[in-house]
This record gives C-alpha cells, structure tokens and sequence, in this order.
C-alpha cells in the first residue's frame, strides 16, 4: 500500500502529470494543481492508516520512562521545526492556496533557513518524527520503513526536477549542502 502511494505521489508531483493536467483543463488546471495534489497525497494515504489498524499487529519495543518523554519531545521539536520550515517557503503556495486565488506560481529557489543546512529539511524533521517513537509496533515499523526508502528515492526523484528548473544555481547549491542528513561541512585546502 505504502509502494502505491509512493507511485502515484511521485508521479502526480511530475512535470509531465502537471503538464498534461493543464493541457487538460487550462489555466484553471494549472491554479488547481497544486491544491488538488495535495489533497489527493492525504487521500490517497487513508488505506495505508486503515491497514495499520486492521491488519494482526505486534508490539516491537517500548521505550521505558524518562526516555519515552525524551524520544517523545524530540517529536515535538520535529513537528515544530517542520512548521518553522514550512514558514521559510511559505505555507500557502507550499499547500497550493496562493495558485489557486491567483498568485503567481513561480518558483524561487530558497536556500536561507534549514535549507543551509539540508536540501530536504522537511523530510530530515519528518524522519526524526518517524524514528523517534517511543512505542514502536511491526506494522509501524513496516510502514516506517517503507516511507523512509521513499523519502530518499523521493528527494533524487526532486532534485532531478530542481536542477531542470533551476540549473546552475541548484548544482552549487547541490554542491555545498548536504541532501537530508546535516552532516558536518569538509574543508578541503587546495594545495
């Protein structure tokens, strides 16, 4: 179910999807699109909830406390700089609102905030709510699993589309800012 959506999430956010969806429908296409691929992304990602529960479950681990409420507070502070995050890019064109009143739909590269320090820090606050359950069941663990590999193949899938919209500015970008894991920068001397 996770790989379904996967699918259909990876194709709808294509150039190709966007582009014939506006072939289709014109310019209202085109102010609807981002609107209704959001909508269809939580739709679509009902049945993965609805297996969860209904399929035979089994408890993996449980974290004890005080490390419960730690595991759970770094949660929050993922929630948290996810929203932060979604500030930086701003919510309403990231949720489609602003295309769909009529704003413009142009892309600016935004390189300011936690994107200098990843190129995906909303995938890199989502894996930390993800991996940070203090109570953590096999089908949760599946589930986890599964959209973390997705989330990698995801992000090239993105930076695929990036580097054709914005070219040389997203190669340098690309260049000096790690992808999802903030890993320290290397300092190479010339010699």
């Amino acid at each position: 179910a996770v790989t379904a959506w996967a699918v259909l999430h990876s194709w709808l956010a294509s150039t190709r999807a966007k582009v014939g969806v506006t072939k289709c429908m014109g310019a209202a296409g085109s102010r609807f699109y981002r609107l209704g691929y959001n909508v269809i992304s939580i739709i679509s990602f009902a049945p993965v909830g609805l297996l969860m529960r209904s399929l035979p479950d089994r408890l993996v681990y449980q974290v004890p406390t005080p490390w419960s409420l730690v595991m759970a507070a770094f949660q929050l502070i993922g929630v948290f700089l996810a929203g932060v995050t979604l500030l930086q890019t701003g919510p309403l064109q990231f949720a489609g609102v602003t295309q769909l009143i009529g704003g413009q739909d142009a892309m600016t590269l935004v390189v300011r905030g936690f994107y200098r320090y990843v190129r995906h820090p909303l995938y890199l606050f989502g894996l930390i709510v993800l991996w940070f359950m203090p109570r953590m069941s096999l089908n949760q663990l599946i589930v986890g699993a599964f959209l973390t590999v997705y989330l990698f193949v995801g992000a090239r899938l993105e930076e695929d589309r990036l580097l054709r919209d914005f070219g040389k500015d997203y190669e340098e970008y690309k260049t000096r800012t790690p992808m999802i894991v903030p890993w320290p920068r290397r300092r190479f001397e010339r010699r």
